[in-house]
């Protein structure tokens, strides 16, 4: 089943993710800025990941966006990542 909502709330929601994880603002996430997050939420959530395993997740997630292997992820790979995962489709309402 494909979930619709309205492109307005679907880009902003999108955006707003995105912007979590690009630290410096730059329009890109980088794998540092990516670990960087991850380690900040496991702290806050007393999840006992070591640096290995975080750099695999990260690995494993650049591997499914980063389909040039630049090491950074724009916003249209993050929201086009999201849109064929969730089976959400942004449509004008």
């Amino acid at each position: 089943m494909v979930n619709s909502v309205s492109f307005k709330d679907f880009s902003k929601r999108i955006r707003f993710a995105f912007r979590l994880y690009d630290l410096n603002d730059d329009g890109f996430i980088t794998k540092q800025e990516l670990e960087q997050n991850f380690k900040q939420f496991c702290k806050e959530s007393m999840l006992a990941l070591n640096d290995e395993v975080l750099e695999r997740i990260v690995d494993a997630i650049f591997s499914e966006i980063d389909f040039e292997n630049l090491g950074q992820i724009s916003f249209e790979q993050f929201e086009n990542f999201f849109t064929e995962k969730t089976g959400t489709k942004a449509v004008s309402v």
